[in-house]
């Protein structure tokens, strides 16, 4: 009973050995080349985020400043309209 759940032996020649590290040497190799694509594309999209970031502060701070003239229009505007005669028709 005891050999009726031993596993037999696999026997494989030469030449099937060697086509299949044969063929898992060309998947590890293809592996690699697309580990290395998807390590270099994040390098890339990190560097195009970092640029992004830096050019979304830039702009949030014109913004920021632009509104400050604008506030600074909008209240010399009011205070000529203030200025201005009113007349009767």
């Amino acid at each position: 009973m005891i050999k009726h759940f031993q596993k037999s032996r696999l026997h494989v020649d030469g030449a099937r050995e060697f086509t299949y590290l044969g063929r898992m040497e060309a998947e590890l190799h293809d592996l690699e080349a697309k580990l290395a694509q998807v390590v270099q594309r994040l390098k890339t999209l990190r560097e195009e985020n970092r640029d992004l970031r830096q050019q979304v502060a830039a702009r949030a701070d014109e913004n920021a400043r632009l509104g400050e003239k604008l506030a600074t229009a909008k209240t010399r505007i009011e205070a000529l309209l203030k200025q201005i005669p009113e007349t009767e028709s």
